[in-house]
């Protein structure tokens, strides 16, 4: 441009601006013209679309990166005369063009002196139908997105910051109220995955010089079907750049919650809306630096997985301030009701053990009770009130778990203590927790031990257990999935009354130790006393009550009971049910005084009232100390130690005792089944002596009974009877001695005994056997007074030589029985009786009473016998008495004994010897005469030296004497024995007589024809004879010369012998011997026998 022209164009700018000028005069007094007329019709005036062009381009110059699209822009001036613009279809987009805010409609109320100076700067603004989508990323990162792209913000904090900057700027400086209505808002949520959405919600935003503040109300929906109501107020000073956050919640879920905030993340444990308020703080940087609140939580459950059981409660509260900068929660008031429980609590907790984004992992807590309530029916018995207490524990989220280091509670009856630990695995819940007390009542602790647990042991308790203290419990519990739970607990126990058996007395003051593992529970006693009807107090130390398996209905208890006490005592308890040891009244428990020590062993089904019980028991113990005398009646029983046995079937007390100072082993045993009620037994072995006649009254003679052995014997008690007693032995060890029968058994022998008696005041043996060698003997004894009164034997066999019924009748004390025998038979030849060794022929030996005889048949030797035998021994130490009979039953005889050294000495005597001697088998041609025979006993068994003299006897037809006449051809002899018979005056022979044999040393026969003598062998066993002699006839005249002969002998006489058969003799005759004088006449015969040397 050249210089010419410049004052030209200066000219027409200066024309410009004058018309410029004029036009916005114009414009202005047009604007107010129709301001005048909006303000009076209150109408709106939308503005040409250059007009919206060109504010919008206004606008977006004040707003760097920022670029807002505006459909409409209508002008109005409300009646309270401040303009206002509403905004159609409004867009904002970010500096990329992409849009982050779609609104519907946006009023404004402008600021009149900035819109004169052709600025827009809204003092209050008015949205509806705004579409926000809040994003949180994982590190709690937000991005603000209205109807598409978004803004970016670091957290709540960076929010409100970006907030306040933005109404900092102009046009937004002069902003008094932000009001939205129809808000909808989506809160997505990565770290979650969940999207809340509030629809239907109002927001206003108000700032002043010193604050803005912010409020949203609005339902929110989570995808269930409740919908939460919430109030945010948010307040940030401008000053300082701190903020505060208020909000009121109602119905909204617990885990919503707990996704909001580090400080509440706890709450996603429970599944229940939660109502209340919270306030909190943060400081200029956006960090918060506290928050409190009140939460009311609604009926809910947790439930931390599928598989877990659901804890379900009725309600909840609390009252909280949190501490960010410690990580600490002041609870001043904790509530919770459940259906079974209801809890009052205050204390403090640490958020501990944070990851990423500052989540916790844990919550550490302390808590204080000031209320705790159980009361849950079927669980606990009654209900159960804590008064105070305190709780630590640990709460972890995953998984979940809490564990509890300590909890104590206060109750008036004293404190428990629990620890524990609760898991929610995958399969279910796992459970562990430990209580213990130091102290409880038995009462309280039942009212404390839950039901279902061991249900028969606990209702066995609650019945039997009336009083008692229990001190030092302790109880483990342990649940885990698909597992049976697993329970120990353990206490011990002071002062406690309890009862074993409804049918026994109670056992009181009992002091011990229980516990239960798994299934298995067990109280042992260490101390305790049971008062017995009779004998006094048991103790019962060492008792003890065993249920093995506490799951089945009804579960077996296992008793023991340990008494110790007086004997008295035990049989009282034994008397009553179940045992009924004395059921028939026959005894009394203070039958026996002593010590007993019992372990009683009981089974039994354990459940309520009505419950078979199925009951059993058995018992093992000893008794020390004992003494009775009433077990025996008349009878005392000692013994230092006795053992005794109890079964359903039967009780015993055996072992080594004393009656009446007689040593034995016995067995006592009472039945207890019906069959075997009414009566007990009493078996074992007795000494056998002569003290154990004395001590049961049996009174044999002294001395009958020597050194000591052993019997076995039984005694039968029955109600209102005698006791009767059968006793066998083997007589080892004992000695026996009947001097009546000159019998002994020697100590080192053995035999048999059978005695059957009846016990009692008055003692019988109703049956003796005795089997010994050398004597056997059946009977029986009665006493009177305890002395023999009779002892009656149907048999008595003795060495073979003595075999009759015998009968003993008492005389009194200290005088020997009066003996009877009453049939049988003796034999002389084996007799012992009266002699040797035994002193009693002689006089040294025992004493002993009168015996009258009786005897069918006594044998003095082979072939010889006396039947009828009827006589009398004195009484005495010696043998001495006289005998009748009958020679083999033919003529009578009578028999003298007197003792003697070697034995008795028989002395025979008879008015008709000639029939004595026919009847003895000797010479059956004998006919009358005058008899005495002596024999004296040589101490050999039936041997005797004897003497005989016959008299005035003849002998008629005797064929052997016929035969020696008749060969010495003695003319009339023959026909005189045939006729009248011979005569001889005067018979006399001096013999050896023996069992089996009789030696005649010398023998004569003299009458006025004839003279014999004649010695030799008789044979008695085989009936043979061998003899020799001399036949001396006309003896009258032939006897001058028997001075040089011997007796029976004459002058001149015939040698004659005769040997055989007693029946039929050979006779032998030298007849050359007539031809030799007497003294010369041994010549031709042999010597005769002689005597055996002493």
């Amino acid at each position: 441009m050249t210089a010419p022209d410049k004052p030209k164009r200066r000219r027409r700018r200066a024309a410009l601006r004058a018309l410029v000028r004029l036009t916005v005069v114009l414009v202005v007094v047009v604007l107010l013209i129709g301001v005048a007329a909006l303000a009076v019709t209150d109408r709106r005036l939308p503005l040409p679309d250059w007009v919206v062009a060109r504010i919008e381009t206004r606008i977006n110059d004040r707003l760097p990166r920022t670029e807002i699209d505006i459909g409409g822009i209508d002008f109005a001036i409300p009646r309270d005369r401040r303009p206002g613009v509403r905004l159609r279809d409004v867009t904002v987009r970010d500096g990329g063009g992409a849009p982050i805010a779609v609104l519907d409609r946006m009023g404004a109320v402008m600021d009149p002196g900035a819109l004169l100076r052709g600025e827009l700067a809204p003092r209050r603004l008015r949205l509806a139908g705004a579409v926000v989508t809040l994003r949180r990323d994982q590190n709690g990162g937000l991005m603000l997105t209205l109807g598409g792209g978004g803004v970016e913000f670091a957290g709540l904090s960076g929010l409100l910051g970006g907030l306040e900057r933005t109404v900092a700027r102009p046009p937004l400086d002069r902003l008094e109220t932000v009001q939205v209505d129809d808000l909808t808002v989506a809160l997505e949520d990565a770290r979650s995955g969940r999207v809340w959405q509030v629809s239907g919600g109002t927001m206003r935003l108000e700032q002043d010089e010193a604050a803005i503040e912010a409020t949203v109300a609005a339902e929110i929906f989570n995808g269930s079907d409740q919908m939460a109501q919430a109030q945010i107020s948010m307040r940030s000073v401008k000053a300082d750049g701190r903020a505060s956050l208020n909000v009121r919640l109602e119905g909204a879920p617990a885990e919503d919650i707990a996704l909001q905030t580090p400080a509440l993340s706890f709450l996603r444990v429970l599944d229940a809306p939660i109502s209340g308020a919270l306030r909190g703080t943060l400081d200029e940087s956006g960090a918060p630096q506290s928050l409190a609140g009140t939460l009311e939580i609604g009926s809910g459950q947790v439930q931390p997985n599928d598989r877990t059981d659901p804890l379900l409660f009725e309600s909840g509260r609390v009252y909280f301030e949190f501490d960010p900068a410690r990580d600490r929660f002041d609870i001043s008031e904790l509530r919770a009701v459940t259906d079974s429980a209801r809890v009052a609590a205050s204390g403090h907790a640490y958020l501990r053990d944070k990851g990423p984004g500052g989540w916790p992992r844990a919550l550490v807590s302390q808590i204080s009770l000031s209320e705790l309530h159980l009361e849950q029916p079927g669980v606990f018995a009654r209900p159960l009130d804590f008064t105070g207490g305190t709780i630590d524990a640990r709460l972890r989220l995953d998984p979940m778990r809490l564990d509890v280091g300590q909890a104590v509670l206060e109750a008036p009856y004293g404190l428990v203590r629990a620890t524990g630990r609760a898991e929610a695995q995958p399969d279910g819940w796992n459970l562990a927790t430990d209580v213990s007390a130091p102290r409880l009542s038995l009462d309280r602790a039942l009212s404390l031990w839950p039901q279902p647990l061991a249900p028969g042991t606990r209702g066995w308790l609650d019945e039997n257990v009336t009083a008692g203290e229990l001190t030092d419990l302790n109880l483990a519990l342990r649940l885990a999935p698909d597992q049976r739970p697993r329970v120990g607990a353990s206490f011990g126990f002071t002062d406690t009354d309890l009862r074993v058996l409804e049918e026994l007395p109670p056992v009181t003051g009992a002091a011990g130790f229980a516990s239960l593992v798994d299934d298995r529970f067990a109280l042992d006693v260490e101390a305790g006393t049971m008062t017995a009807d009779m004998g006094g107090e048991l103790e019962l130390g060492g008792s003890s009550f065993v249920v093995a398996d506490t799951r089945p209905k009804p579960s077996r208890a296992a008793v023991e009971v340990q008494a110790e006490g007086a004997v008295t005592a035990v049989l009282s308890l034994l008397t009553r049910p179940p045992v009924n040891l004395f059921a028939d009244g026959a005894r009394s428990p203070d039958l026996a005084e002593g010590r007993a020590d019992l372990t009683a062993r009981l089974g039994v089904n354990l459940g309520p009232r009505g419950t078979p019980r199925d009951l059993t028991y058995d018992a093992t113990g000893q008794l020390t100390g004992l003494r009775s005398d009433d077990l025996l009646p008349g009878r005392t029983l000692t013994a230092d130690r006795l053992n005794v046995t109890l079964s359903q079937e039967a009780v015993t007390i055996a072992g080594d005792a004393e009656l009446d100072g007689v040593p034995a082993t016995a067995r006592w045993q009472q039945g207890l089944t019906p069959e075997t009620r009414g009566g007990s037994t009493v078996k074992g072995q007795v000494a056998l002596s002569q003290q154990t006649l004395d001590a049961f009254g049996i009174g044999l003679p002294p001395g009958t009974v020597s050194g000591r052995g052993n019997g076995s014997f039984t005694v039968t008690l029955a109600e209102d009877t005698a006791p009767r007693m059968t006793l066998t032995s083997d007589l080892a060890g004992l000695g026996l001695s009947v001097p009546a029968l000159n019998w002994s058994l020697p100590q080192g022998g053995t035999g048999t005994l059978d005695l059957a008696a009846r016990l009692g005041a008055s003692p019988e043996v109703e049956r003796l056997s005795l089997d010994a060698p050398g004597l056997e003997a059946q009977g029986s004894i009665t006493l009177d007074g305890g002395q023999l009164d009779a002892a009656r034997f149907s048999q008595v066999a003795v060495g073979g030589w003595f075999n009759a019924p015998v009968t003993l009748s008492g005389r009194g004390a200290g005088r020997p029985p009066a003996i009877a025998v009453n049939g049988g038979t003796l034999d002389m030849r084996q007799a012992g009786f009266g002699g040797g060794g035994g002193g009693s022929g002689g006089g040294q030996g025992s004493a002993r009473g009168p015996i009258d005889i009786a005897l069918d048949r006594l044998v003095l030797t082979e072939g010889i016998a006396l039947t009828q035998v009827q006589g009398r021994l004195d009484a005495g130490r010696a043998v001495a008495g006289q005998l009748t009979g009958r020679v083999n039953g033919g003529p009578p005889l009578s028999v003298d004994l007197s003792g003697g050294a070697n034995g008795v000495s028989l002395r025979l005597r008879a008015d008709d010897a000639g029939a004595v001697i026919s009847a003895a088998g000797f010479l059956e041609q004998g006919r009358e005469g005058q008899m005495e025979v002596v024999l004296n006993p040589t101490g050999a068994p039936g041997t005797y030296e004897g003497s005989a003299r016959i008299t005035d006897t003849r002998i008629v037809g005797a064929p052997t004497l016929a035969e020696l006449l008749g060969a010495i051809s003695v003319v009339g002899l023959v026909e005189q024995m045939q006729g009248q018979g011979l005569v001889f005056e005067d018979v006399q022979a001096r013999f050896r007589l023996s069992p089996g044999q009789i030696v005649l040393y010398s023998s004569s026969a003299v009458g006025a024809s004839l003279g014999l003598s004649l010695d030799g062998t008789f044979d008695l066993a085989n009936r043979r004879m061998d003899m020799q002699g001399v036949v001396s006839p006309i003896y009258l005249l032939n006897q001058i010369g028997s001075i040089f002969t011997r007796r029976g002998e004459g002058l001149f006489g015939f040698n004659f012998r005769l040997t055989g058969p007693v029946s039929g003799p050979r006779v032998q005759v030298n007849p050359l011997s007539i031809l030799t004088p007497g003294m010369f006449r041994e010549i031709f015969r042999r010597a005769p026998p002689e005597a055996p040397a002493n």
